[in-house]
């Protein structure tokens, strides 16, 4: 009986901050058995560290007999077959890799989405310790953002913690990197896209808190978007808490929120709002620490480390502003 064959993908990933030590997550995968996805640095032929991240996924499982026959032979050449089966291979490691990396950049609070190309390296070998290499290039798109997090034991578990409920990253997330990405090139597009994030975000909130209500967040006109984070969010049946206490949207970024979606409809409407950097990076912001605010009602605590210091200030400000009011208001009561 032949012995499982290793497969590894490495590249080189872009998260905007370098590991203080490596990181190894194992994760359930229906064709890629005893699938791991590692953070680490790259490495020089020397063994010296190149101060470059490193992402390396591994797998190993027994191939069909033909096909593993022919990967032990390392003096012969790759007959397409082989290659077919390989390539195979190299797309379901890179898919894994690929999500693991989004599910990273959701959990670590990451907001951009440049495309980086990176050269990657996919090889497989019968002992794990001599690779036989199959040059591939491959494409990734993480990249730096707003609020960024240390990669952590606490950013790791929360990916694992994604990753085994079958969840993807949401697709608001995904239009804010994208939005994000524009901000400097295309500010307008970016204010666009940005408040159009924030509409979604808090639409698929509103469907997964109350299903009843999803074909009518859907499909009725909905009130402007500062009104629902205003009126609305703060009733959703969400089990998340600050101090024992749901926590609302800070005023300041009501009032951020609310520019946003006036620049958006100005815009539009083919008109041009001046848009400064200082303007663009409040928006940007303010709208980044919003969907990360949805992902705490919708159960998902992690989140709460991705929103940003000063909003999480304005947030326990006003908590205890209201939780102030409410012992005075009981203090007159007894009077």
């Amino acid at each position: 009986m032949m012995a499982p064959v290793h497969f590894k993908l490495e590249f080189i990933y872009y998260l905007g901050l370098s590991l203080d030590k490596e990181f190894e997550i194992k994760l359930d995968h229906p064709h890629l058995p005893r699938l791991v996805i590692k953070f680490g640095q790259e490495m020089d032929d020397k063994g010296k560290d190149r101060k470059k991240p490193l992402c390396t996924a591994i797998t190993e499982f027994d191939p069909p007999p033909e096909i593993a026959k022919q990967l032990q032979d390392t003096s012969a050449s790759l007959s397409t077959e082989v290659k077919n089966f390989l390539n195979q291979v190299d797309r379901r490691l890179n898919e894994a890799a690929r999500k693991t990396i989004r599910l990273l950049q959701w959990c670590q609070g990451d907001a951009e989405n440049k495309d980086v190309g990176t050269f990657t390296r996919f090889a497989y070998s019968s002992d794990a310790v001599v690779w036989r290499a199959v040059p591939k290039v491959i494409y990734l798109n993480p990249h730096v953002g707003i609020l960024l997090q240390m990669i952590s034991d606490k950013v790791v578990e929360s990916l694992r913690t994604v990753w085994d409920s079958g969840e993807e990253e949401p697709l608001a997330h995904e239009l804010f990197r994208e939005a994000a990405s524009q901000k400097i090139d295309r500010p307008r597009s970016c204010v666009v896209m940005a408040v159009a994030a924030a509409e979604v975000g808090l639409k698929q909130l509103i469907g997964s808190l109350i299903p009843d209500a999803k074909w009518l967040a859907d499909n009725v006109p909905s009130p402007p978007l500062h009104q629902i984070l205003l009126e609305f969010l703060p009733v959703l049946p969400t089990q998340f808490r600050v101090g024992g206490v749901i926590p609302k949207v800070p005023e300041e970024l009501l009032a951020t929120v609310k520019k946003a979606v006036t620049m958006r409809n100005q815009i539009v409407h083919g008109k041009s709002p001046k848009t400064t950097k200082e303007t663009m990076r409040e928006i940007l912001t303010a709208i980044h620490d919003c969907l990360y605010i949805f992902d705490c009602y919708s159960g998902k605590l992690w989140a709460w480390s991705c929103i940003s210091y000063g909003t999480k200030r304005l947030i326990q400000k006003e908590l205890s502003l209201t939780a102030s009011n409410r012992s005075q208001a009981a203090q007159k009561r007894k009077k």
